[in-house]
């Protein structure tokens, strides 16, 4: 064979070998390529893969918002009516009459504006007229129209103010009494204005308006005590510096000669009273406009007497939340039949923005006896005999709203013992599901 054949037939063997050693080396490399992807994506997957104790986290996360989900109430959220209307019952309250529950407010679904281009001009939406909503469980309210519809007096004219609107019912006469605050604009009118009618959702027919004693008349509210059968105005006086209560005449349309000053100098408004075992109490905001401050109750045991403060009830929340009434006012508290010593806190979060889109806040409220009032008892005999003691008096009960995200009527039935326990299982439900942390809620 020549000899060139012979080398060329080598040398075509020697590139053959070396494309098989490069196929082989390829191979080599692209299997060692596929496994380091292989472990480098397990890596991954390892690094973020929720470890036992996240997924324990999510798991009770999804409990909590299936928790709340579930309750009857959600303040500050947009509350709508069975027809999936925003309810429109600002400043408002509640009557409870024949097994059902009628709730009053402002309707401000209108447009909001200033009335003056020139110095403070507060926010307003023309008068629409009082809605009225009905409901056999305090949760699905159905909207029974406008209970009194502005524009049928000059008082209610579109143009005027009418505010928190409240219903008391006269056993004796069988009507339902409406009253409202009456104001111009400018708010310098400063009167009461009352509305008379045979059914608890109207219509009810205006009777004028009025300066309660000559004073002035702003926030208020009427209460009618059950036991006793008396009626009695508290509305906010001379420059809203002084707070006033007035005795109501029988039939409730109108107020007696006799009333107190209370309060003094201590710009307290938006009072809404109640009663507990023989003891009135009223739950006032200060005067910041439509801004929220601080809570604070009062007590007595005569209405037309002296009143003793609580200080602020409110808890749950954050310092600056509870500083602030979690950033509402209050307009009513409401008794509940089911519950005795247990009530609902009624109150607004103002949108000065929106008037119409304010939110309402209904909160838990207890009342609880005070065991140092017992003690303060079990002492007084001593305490009079002894010249030199001082004598002070102790606070028959105390009061205590707690905020919740979501809460239902059930909550209104515990004790003190049972909120505490209560309060340290939520606080344990709730949980930070990225980082797998218990992170305590404003409950």
């Amino acid at each position: 064979m020549p000899i060139h054949r012979a080398g060329s037939k080598q040398l075509k063997e020697i590139k053959q070998l070396k494309s098989r050693r490069g196929s082989l080396v390829l191979s080599a490399l692209l299997g060692l390529t596929l496994l380091w992807t292989f472990f480098s994506v397990q890596k991954v997957i390892a690094r973020h893969k929720p470890l036992p104790s996240q997924l324990r986290a999510q798991t009770q996360a999804n409990q909590l918002s299936d928790h709340l989900a579930a309750m009857d109430f959600h303040p500050g959220q947009t509350w709508r009516d069975t027809d999936g209307d925003t309810m429109q019952a600002h400043g408002g309250g509640v009557i409870y009459h024949e097994g059902v529950s009628y709730w009053y407010g402002e309707n401000k679904a209108g447009s909001t504006y200033t009335a003056y281009s020139l110095g403070y001009s507060p926010p307003r939406v023309d008068v629409i007229g009082v809605s009225v909503y009905s409901s056999t469980d305090f949760v699905r309210w159905t909207y029974e129209g406008l209970a009194l519809k502005g524009g049928t007096h000059p008082d209610i004219d579109p143009s005027m103010v009418l505010e928190r609107p409240k219903v008391i019912h006269n056993r004796q006469t069988g009507k339902f009494i409406m009253w409202m605050h009456i104001d111009t604009a400018d708010y310098e009118l400063a009167r009461t204005g009352v509305a008379v009618s045979d059914s608890p959702i109207g219509p009810f027919q205006y009777q004028g308006s009025f300066r309660p004693h000559g004073q002035q008349s702003r926030d208020f509210t009427v209460y009618a005590d059950t036991d006793s059968g008396m009626g009695y105005l508290a509305y906010s006086s001379e420059n809203n510096r002084v707070m006033h209560i007035s005795a109501l005449t029988p039939d409730y349309t109108h107020v007696t000669s006799t009333y107190t000053r209370l309060f003094v100098n201590m710009a307290r408004e938006a009072p809404a009273m109640f009663k507990y075992k023989g003891v009135f109490l009223v739950a006032t905001s200060g005067c910041t406009g439509w801004e929220p401050n601080k809570l604070e109750v009062f007590w007595t045991r005569d209405p037309l007497g002296d009143w003793k403060s609580l200080g602020n009830p409110c808890t749950g929340g954050s310092d600056l939340e509870n500083a602030f009434t979690f950033f509402s006012q209050p307009n009513f508290v409401m008794a509940v039949p089911e519950h005795p010593g247990s009530f609902v806190f009624m109150a607004d979060q103002w949108d000065p923005e929106d008037l119409s889109a304010s939110r309402y806040v209904w909160l838990p409220m207890w009342v609880d006896d005070n065991a140092d009032a017992q003690h303060d008892a079990e002492v007084s005999a001593w305490t009079h005999l002894n010249p030199f003691s001082s004598t002070r008096t102790v606070a028959p009960v105390v009061v205590e709203v707690r905020w919740y995200d979501a809460w239902s009527m059930s909550h209104l039935s515990m004790n003190q013992t049972s909120r505490q326990t209560q309060q340290q299982d939520l606080k344990a439900m709730s949980v930070d599901s990225h980082r797998g942390q218990v992170k305590q809620l404003p409950y």
